[in-house]
């Protein structure tokens, strides 16, 4: 069986910002910039991971605060990078 996007976001910010206390307690709801979980340095942290995990592109008008403010937001935006960047493949490839 494989990770659901936000299982992936989830294990990454408990083990990397939040050791101590466990995945209950990360709502997919939680602002993470207004907890506190996330700052600009672990949100390009966050970016890199994301697109190296996901292996999608993001580009610098799509890294905003509401694309990746909470777990819920992030796993809808990878979610749907990586079908616009699958139909981009398709195309591409149809049309060499």
């Amino acid at each position: 069986m494989t990770e659901s996007i936000a299982q992936v976001l989830r294990t990454y910010l408990v083990e990397t910002y939040l050791p101590h206390t466990g995945s209950a307690t990360l709502r997919d709801d939680e602002d993470l910039f207004d907890t506190g979980i996330l700052d600009s340095a672990s949100a390009l942290a966050l970016l890199f991971f994301v697109e190296e995990r996901f292996d999608i592109s993001v580009p610098d008008d799509d890294f905003l605060p509401e694309n990746f403010a909470s777990i819920a937001a992030a796993s809808t935006y990878i979610g749907n990078r990586q079908m616009f960047e699958a139909q981009q493949e398709q195309v591409s490839e149809g049309g060499a």
